[in-house]
């Protein structure tokens, strides 16, 4: 069975009394608790299910367009696959306790590196890519191609079958950026803990 889930484009009030001031150790925290000290205040940054966006629809604030709605549940690879250019929901969702179940990146513009010496890098989810500049290059003018797609299919496709077999009900999205840092990937959450925390997440807003 099919569910939403529902995620603001911006439109719930943040209120100054409600800002997260929960200290975050760089040295020490996971990537996904900095994640969630740094978006825990933020209502726009955390997805809601059906029964609570209808809640939201008596609020002043609430726009009917001002969502962005995902679907979780068994998908094909034949069907479109929602597209975000130069930024991504990751976060959201890991903000909203779902499950990471795979990023398939479409592009490489280097190799991982231990450290930062010499040269160009580029850094994010806790991983250093000394970047090829040939490579560089290809990925900027590819990246969002329907090209890198099909380059890739055999990859994706795995990821949809290991997935659909196992009867996991899941949630896909493209997402890239070609400047400043480059990115093409394809990432892929399962409702994971979000149940759990529902409440947690109500009384929070």
């Amino acid at each position: 069975m099919t569910q939403k889930f529902y995620l603001s484009k911006g439109i719930i009030p943040v209120y100054y009394n409600s800002i997260n001031d929960e200290k975050i150790d760089f040295s020490k925290d996971d990537p996904i608790t900095i994640i969630k000290k740094t978006l825990k205040s933020d209502p726009n940054r955390r997805l809601y299910d059906e029964s609570t966006f209808n809640s939201f629809r008596k609020e002043e604030w609430f726009k009917e367009n001002g969502w962005l709605v995902y679907e979780l549940r068994r998908h094909e690879i034949s069907e479109e696959i929602p597209t975000y250019k130069g930024w991504t929901p990751s976060f959201d969702f890991i903000n909203s306790s779902f499950k990471f179940e795979d990023d398939v990146s479409l592009i490489e513009v280097g190799k991982p590196s231990s450290k930062i010496n010499e040269g160009a890098y580029q850094v994010g989810d806790g991983k250093v890519i000394k970047v090829d500049p040939s490579k560089l290059n290809y990925a900027r003018a590819n990246v969002g191609s329907i090209e890198l797609i099909e380059a890739n299919k055999n990859r994706i496709e795995k990821t949809f079958d290991r997935l659909n077999e196992a009867r996991i009900d899941f949630i896909l999205f493209r997402t890239y950026r070609a400047w400043p840092a480059v990115w093409d990937n394809i990432c892929f959450f399962s409702i994971g803990d979000f149940e759990n925390e529902r409440k947690v997440r109500i009384k929070s807003y």
